[in-house]
């Protein structure tokens, strides 16, 4: 089937410029916001200390004043100079924008001299209020009260100490020996709001002029973000236009290579890609013309099959090899593979993708093939890293489990690593009986993590035995009851399947086949009829030693 035509979209380098962009331009808006209303805060802060500055000044002027008028006044009230009082409180009050009036009482409370009016004096006195706070006030001390009649004044009132001769019944009520007169002064609040609100507009105008160059600033950084953006999308953007060209020329029949170029993912990737269109080239040529889903599927379960060893028994020089497989599926996520490696030694690996269907049968591929490509000397831990690559690579949400297993015969041990796979076991038969054990290592499913640690244990293996590898297909079939296969009925089918064999009356050792056709036909016999729901497969190494005699009498 041809590819449908393509959906138009904006190119990815667009996309990711706009993105870049819209990025910059919300995180440096909010940052301008979030600056802006902190420098108008601290503005406000110090428009507000400034003026709680100049707040305390002034009333240390005005006690200032009170005192030294009060100091001043003290002789000329005892001795009834009213006049020096009167031209001291006006000389005061014109040297000091800041106090208003100044009032001068004798210790009943008349005012004998007052900065605002000279005449009539002395029918006027302080209101009850104000005499009262000032009678209470010990002789040096100065006290704040509230303005009589409001209007930004600050009234401050002090006694003033001087020698007196009146006798008690003469004073005042409520007079105090010692005290000869009070002194009140009117401290102007206006200038400290001046002064205030003055400080607030400079300090909001250093705000807007900070606000315009940080604007500015963040303007630079916006267009040189966009800059790097562009040139960062285009470098990503080109390589990919590429490796996608290539790719829809191999959807339309046409097998061409593409040049490695761009980053290291990149060019890994235009290599993988170029492998896969020469794995596919001559399977295309054969499928150019089916037109329908059906037909791709049995291709690539064609494909699936040739990769995956036949189910034949299979001779190599250290041990036998009978393998079974049957997909869930047309195409299935299991797979095994074996392959000589270096001083004899033999490689086996068994491995099992979650889910099942086509697109699991495609990573199933990529890990045989990046298998097949694994150095001679490698070890059971580092294919699983290099298969975990492959995985990683298909980009997408698979997981992969897998157990692999170097046989080595001149050691007579074998090596094993462990993805999240089922333990195999080691059948080992000996006068007419079977023990089984475990090749027991863990580790974490092949795509879930960047780099992974496997670890690699070490088993002595014994002419004789038999490695038996299969995937969790097998364990997790359900029979009619609904219940699974599980572990203890593989142990006891191993061995029975595993028990000798009469033949013209006389025991001898089951062959591989005869153990393959007993184990699968156990488990047949057993699921229901759509208890099978994921691929099984089951793999028989036989080391060599009894595999001579095995064989012959296969």
């Amino acid at each position: 089937m041809r590819p449908g035509p393509t959906r138009k979209g904006r190119p990815i380098a667009v996309q990711m410029i706009a993105s870049a962009a819209l990025l910059l331009v919300v995180v440096l808006a909010v940052f301008l916001v979030i600056a802006r209303v902190q420098l108008r805060r601290l503005a406000h802060e110090q428009a507000e200390a400034r003026g709680a500055a100049v707040e305390h000044a002034t009333k240390q002027t005005g006690v200032a004043v009170s005192r030294t008028i009060a100091v001043a006044s003290s002789v000329a009230l005892a001795e009834g100079g009213y006049t020096f009082i009167a031209e001291l409180l006006a000389t005061t009050v014109r040297s000091s924008e800041d106090v208003r009036f100044a009032v001068v009482t004798d210790e009943s409370g008349r005012i004998v001299a007052d900065s605002r009016q000279q005449r009539e004096l002395k029918e006027r006195k302080l209101s009850g209020p104000v005499l009262a706070a000032a009678r209470a006030l010990p002789p040096g001390e100065v006290g704040e009260l509230p303005a009589e009649s409001g209007g930004g004044v600050r009234l401050l009132v002090t006694p003033i100490s001087g020698r007196d001769e009146l006798a008690d019944e003469e004073r005042g009520e409520g007079a105090r020996p010692g005290v000869i007169g009070y002194v009140e002064v009117g401290m102007a609040t206006g200038v400290h709001e001046r002064q205030v609100e003055a400080a607030r507009r400079q300090a909001l105008a250093h705000v807007d002029r900070t606000s315009s160059l940080a604007v500015l600033a963040a303007a630079g950084l916006l267009v040189l973000g966009i800059a790097l953006a562009i040139v960062q999308s285009l470098g990503i953007a080109r390589p990919l236009r590429r490796l996608s060209a290539q790719a829809t020329q191999i959807a339309h029949g046409q097998i061409n290579r593409v040049t490695p170029s761009g980053a290291a993912e990149l060019r890994e990737l235009s290599h993988n890609l170029n492998h896969m269109a020469d794995r596919l080239g001559a399977l295309l040529e054969e499928t150019a013309q089916k037109a329908s889903l059906a037909k791709e599927v049995e291709v690539a379960q064609l494909v699936q099959k040739s990769l995956v060893p036949w189910s034949e028994l299979i001779s190599a020089d250290e041990m036998d090899l009978l393998g079974f497989y049957a997909p869930a599926s047309k195409c299935g996520g299991d797979w095994w593979l074996w392959r000589r490696l270096e001083n004899g030694r033999l490689l086996l690996l068994i491995g099992d993708v979650t889910g099942h269907g086509l697109p699991t049968a495609l990573i199933a591929a990529a890990a045989i093939g990046a298998a097949q490509t694994l150095p001679v000397d490698v070890t059971p831990d580092r294919a699983l890293l290099q298969l975990n690559e492959a995985v990683r690579r298909a980009r997408g949400e698979f997981m992969m489990s897998c157990f692999a297993a170097v046989i080595d015969p001149d050691r007579a041990v074998v090596e094993f690593s462990n993805a999240g796979h089922p333990f195999p076991y080691v059948v080992r038969r000996a006068g007419g009986r079977c023990t089984l054990s475990s090749l027991v290592v863990s580790g974490p499913l092949l795509g879930c993590h960047e780099h992974p640690k496997f670890r690699r244990a070490e088993r002595p293996l014994s002419p004789g035995d038999v490695i038996v590898l299969y995937t969790d297909g097998v364990t997790e079939s359900r029979g009619i009851a609904g219940d699974l296969w599980g572990e203890r009925r593989m142990q006891r089918a191993l061995v029975s399947c595993f028990g000798d064999v009469t033949d013209g009356g006389e025991p001898r050792l089951a062959t591989l086949p005869e153990v393959r056709e007993r184990l699968v036909g156990t488990l047949t016999d057993f699921a229901a009829p759509d208890g099978m729901h994921d691929d099984v497969t089951l793999v028989l190494a036989l080391v060599h030693g009894a595999a001579a005699q095995l064989r012959a009498t296969g």
